[in-house]
């Protein structure tokens, strides 16, 4: 099993506190990574839908 998706051999070394802020800062992270990647989608979307009409007022269908 690897806590909070790390393979790192410095893990077993930290403590109970240590382990404590790992697991807040890997929630914060993972929260922010979804929304990053929500508004990635997004803006891809956005992208694409541009691409259609410009590709169309090129006449390329």
């Amino acid at each position: 099993m690897e806590p909070f998706g790390l393979r790192a051999a410095w893990l077993r070394f930290a403590n109970d506190l240590e382990l404590r802020r790992l697991a807040k800062l890997h929630m914060r992270i993972e929260r922010r990574q979804r929304g990053l990647s929500d508004l990635m989608a997004e803006r891809k979307r956005i992208m694409n839908r541009c691409i259609r009409r410009m590709r169309r007022a090129e006449g390329k269908n």
